[in-house]
């Protein structure tokens, strides 16, 4: 519940936050900043009502940080762990975190396979593909707490420990039509013949994975 989490928000005020964790501080284009700051709220406000004082927050494929830093703001009694395998997104992470002088946040060049990390609370923002399910087995075999928002329908694939479909309901599903679901769930372009198609192919993905996980 609410109350257990360990602070409230009703919405975030942008105005009021740091310079440092607004995402024009990430060098990212003016164009982009407004739409990134209703994608960063979507998943702070549920992550920060998930997280009690003392836990540890994994922001898996964390980028330049922009949801890390953020999260490491909002929950200043939390330890953050920022992961992600490209050097340089890290390492511009990695500065913006030392500006901040925060003493909660800890940055990690790592595949999130290989993160061995103990943690209370997991997020994703746009992990590629497949990367939205291995956020979520990482979450899951620690009944850990997850808040994703997964992107590249198109890149998930099978591999050693994930098949698809992810649940027993879409198991009628053949794996090559689940991929070219995928792929169909990447043309969302506003205004193209295929949106609408595009959408409904995006719900049965993430219906797939939210069944697999009520699982």
């Amino acid at each position: 519940s609410k109350q257990q989490g360990e602070m409230e928000v009703a919405g975030l005020d942008w105005s009021s936050l740091p310079a440092l964790v607004q995402p024009e501080a990430g060098s990212l284009p003016k164009a982009r900043q407004k739409r990134k700051e209703g994608q960063l709220a979507s998943l702070a406000l549920p992550a920060v009502a998930l997280a009690r004082k003392g836990d540890t927050v994994v922001d898996f494929c964390s980028g330049g940080g922009h949801l890390g830093l953020l999260l490491a703001h909002l929950l200043p009694s939390c330890t953050l762990h920022l992961v992600e395998n490209k050097e340089e997104s890290l390492a511009r992470a990695r500065a913006r975190g030392l500006a901040m002088q925060g003493h909660n946040t800890w940055f990690f060049q790592s595949n999130l396979d290989y993160y061995r990390g103990q943690f209370e609370v997991g997020c994703s923002l746009h992990a590629c593909g497949l990367a939205t399910d291995l956020v979520i087995a990482k979450c899951t075999a620690q009944a850990a707490a997850l808040v994703c928002c997964p992107c590249c329908y198109g890149g998930v694939s099978a591999t050693e420990h994930l098949s698809y479909p992810r649940s027993p309901q879409f198991s009628s599903l053949s794996y090559p039509d689940y991929l070219s679901l995928g792929h169909a769930a990447d043309q969302t372009k506003q205004g193209s013949l295929k949106q609408e198609q595009g959408k409904l192919c995006m719900d049965v993905v993430d219906t797939d994975r939210a069944l697999a996980l009520e699982a």
